[in-house]
């Protein structure tokens, strides 16, 4: 570009000086002109030279201006073009530079944002990664908080259905729905309450059993007829057989005094008549010792195990259902505390 303007610049300059030639060529003609005029004044000539000369001047001065104004539109003429050219190559070279500017700075952004989007992508992934290992090890542990929370509900619900059985085991009534409500409380896996239900008797599902008290009213009436028949054998007897039992147990006083359990446990009961395992038995019932007072009514022989028969078999019915009640209720204590662990 300052090439092109120094040539623009050196071209007028040489324009501006040819003017100036012309112009003093101008003049010496003008002055030549002007003295040849003089020299003819002075020789006489007439007014007509000088108004020819007028003319002339005139006409030189007019051709001047002419050939001035040519010469500048010339100057103009070359100048704008050469202003247009130098314009043309600066933009040219303009637009060369910008070009290599754009594609350098392209080629710099798009490494710098492809760097830029790597290194987000590998922190996203990274914050992601640790973020799903949160969540994993939060869900985890919701999970496994959930399920303890739900075998601890279960086995709460397990424990209130075991115990409304062991409390329906006083009150004589069927124990059908109270076995159902187990069931439902027990978890589908838990064969241990499956295979203690399935031993239930079908008699205490649907009437119910004997409470202990009521086994205590009960075994009094039995008693009493055990008591009568007590002298009889295995192989029946007379009436008067049944007479003299009878009359043995209105004659005798029960002057027995209940008998430490330790000394029972030493006894042999082989040796022991039907009146004593009667009042052994019942010492026992005294003591709610359900099972002992069971053994005792067991080794009854003759007609006094015919009559204790059927307290025998409630008694026994009884028990089974406790037992089983005691062991649903120990088993539902242990899965609630297995549930806390």
């Amino acid at each position: 570009l300052n090439m092109f303007i120094t040539h623009a610049y050196k071209k007028v300059l040489h324009l501006q000086q040819e003017l100036a030639r012309q112009q003093t060529l101008e003049q010496e003609r003008f002055k030549k002109a002007l003295e040849k005029q003089r020299v003819d004044i002075q020789l006489g000539q007439s007014d007509k030279m000088e108004l020819e000369l007028a003319k002339q001047g005139k006409e030189l001065v007019v051709e001047h201006e002419a050939r001035m104004n040519i010469i500048k539109e010339e100057v103009e003429r070359d100048i704008r073009s050469q202003l247009r050219r130098q314009a043309a190559a600066h933009s040219d070279h303009l637009q060369d530079m910008l070009s290599v500017q754009e594609a350098e700075l392209k080629r710099k952004h798009e490494h710098q944002l492809s760097e830029e989007l790597t290194n987000s992508k590998s922190s996203h992934l990274e914050g992601l990664s640790s973020l799903s290992g949160m969540v994993s090890g939060l869900s985890t542990s919701l999970q496994a908080r959930v399920e303890q929370d739900q075998r601890a509900v279960t086995s709460q619900q397990l424990w209130l259905a075991c115990s409304g059985l062991d409390a329906a085991l006083d009150t004589m009534k069927p124990l059908m729905g109270e076995v159902v409500m187990v069931k439902t409380a027990a978890t589908p896996g838990d064969d241990f309450v499956q295979v203690v239900l399935s031993s239930l008797s079908p008699l205490a599902l649907d009437r119910g059993v004997y409470s202990i008290n009521n086994l205590k009213e009960r075994f009094c009436k039995v008693e009493k007829v055990a008591m009568r028949v007590a002298g009889v054998g295995e192989d029946g007897g007379s009436l008067l057989s049944y007479g003299l039992s009878y009359l043995q147990s209105v004659l005798m006083v029960d002057l027995s005094v209940r008998s430490p359990v330790e000394l029972e446990d030493n006894m042999n009961l082989s040796e022991v008549s039907q009146s004593d395992l009667l009042i052994m038995a019942k010492h026992s019932l005294e003591r709610n010792n359900l099972a002992r007072a069971v053994q005792y009514m067991t080794l009854l022989k003759g007609e006094t195990s015919r009559v204790v028969s059927d307290w025998l078999s409630e008694a026994r019915l009884t028990m089974e259902t406790k037992q089983a009640s005691e062991a649903l209720l120990a088993h539902a204590v242990v899965e609630s505390a297995n549930s806390l662990l």
